[in-house]
């Protein structure tokens, strides 16, 4: 999730999208009832063709289809267009892989003519994410292992009779990395078996198992199931997005997960929850002083701040940290932007000078900004946003 949605959003960055008003959102929620209730739609993908067919070389992109959906390419789609003539006066529903994409297709068939765009909100990722249930035979893909959420992995630990496989590095695993961002615990019950040495101890796992891999981000799970698959193991699953997913879904204070921070990781939606009740609460924003006053040269990182917000940048919390010390008492809800944010490195370091409150927020400012346009009952106030 984490390294697909900086991917993604730099594709899009010069792309002029259409305002969110005109492009009947539909949340994924509801998008089959949306489509029963339509006399005659197109669904359209407007991914890449491999990763409609779930081999592009992103593989962190394969994450199948919905079915029956017509694929053309974002990129292709203005050429295109004579294809779908017939829709024209039709509900058109798009979808893309984090409904990015999908607005800048919104947009092209909007001024093409097209009287009836839905862009749907959340993207085929979210609906894999979010274990989002459609009816049968709505959704496939046709990759060799299968894909799992952070709910349907908690829900098969909990039935036992799996192999959970943690592929992070011992460092990781343990919550002892020289990088603070990726000490966020580790699964209980799971094995560590490094990435680099699961070629050489793959035969110590049983082959009668359902096998359960997980990463960090997702940005090695895919090869590592290729591993498995051609070592003879046929039932093999990923858990999406990778451990990150697990605290972004549930926090770091689940019963699920050991090895946390001594800071509290907030999920999305408890940091959400603490956000709205800001007056209680020191927001800090550990950006650097572009993004949080839109001057960043990738205009996709400039979305403004939060209403209220304290903007001391991570490499300037030693030499700033004075002008937080009236706050030692009172809770700090601490948040950067998404791979690069050094958020837990503030959150250690002012647990570290006595500051008894501290909380990261998993989801990164991005996130607080896309989870409130593509996911449903996400009410982050919009007068809660400076300068979106």
């Amino acid at each position: 999730m984490i390294l697909s949605v900086v991917f993604l959003n730099s594709v899009i960055s010069q792309m002029k999208l259409p305002e969110e008003k005109d492009l009947n959102p539909v949340y994924l929620e509801d998008l089959c009832q949306k489509l029963n209730e339509s006399k005659e739609y197109l669904l359209l993908d407007v991914r890449s063709l491999g990763e409609f067919r779930d081999t592009s070389q992103f593989s962190y992109l394969n994450l199948g289809r919905f079915n029956n959906a017509l694929n053309i390419d974002l990129n292709e789609l203005s050429n295109r267009l004579g294809e779908i003539e017939s829709y024209k006066d039709k509900d058109v529903f798009v979808y893309c892989s984090h409904s990015n994409r999908s607005r800048g297709a919104c947009g092209i068939l909007i001024d093409a003519g097209f009287k009836h765009v839905y862009n749907v909100n959340g993207g085929i990722s979210e609906y894999v994410f979010d274990n989002i249930n459609c009816p049968e035979g709505f959704y496939s893909n046709l990759l060799p292992y299968k894909l799992f959420s952070p709910e349907k992995t908690k829900e098969l630990i909990s039935g036992g009779d799996i192999v959970l496989i943690d592929i992070r590095t011992p460092e990781e695993f343990n919550g002892t990395s020289a990088d603070e961002f990726k000490n966020i615990g580790k699964l209980k019950g799971a094995v560590n078996i490094p990435y680099s040495e699961l070629e050489s101890r793959i035969n110590e796992l049983p082959k009668d198992k359902k096998i359960i891999l997980y990463d960090f981000d997702n940005s090695i799970s895919q090869n590592a199931a290729a591993i498995f698959l051609s070592k003879g193991y046929s039932d093999v699953g990923i858990m999406i997005y990778g451990l990150y997913s697990w605290v972004y879904k549930f926090g770091s204070g689940d019963a699920a997960l050991e090895n946390t921070p001594s800071y509290k990781i907030l999920d999305y939606r408890a940091s959400l929850d603490v956000i709205k009740n800001h007056k209680d609460v020191i927001l800090l924003d550990v950006r650097s002083e572009d993004d949080f006053n839109n001057k960043n040269k990738m205009e996709h990182f400039n979305l403004g701040h939060l209403k209220g917000s304290i903007n001391i940048p991570a490499d300037d919390i030693q030499k700033r940290i004075k002008e937080l010390s009236g706050y030692k008492d009172k809770e700090i809800l601490v948040y950067g932007n998404l791979k690069e944010s050094k958020a837990p490195d503030v959150c250690k370091y002012l647990q570290n000078n006595g500051f008894k409150n501290v909380n990261n927020a998993a989801s990164g400012y991005y996130k607080f900004i896309w989870n409130r346009k593509n996911i449903k009952n996400y009410d982050l106030p919009q007068e809660m946003i400076v300068n979106p």
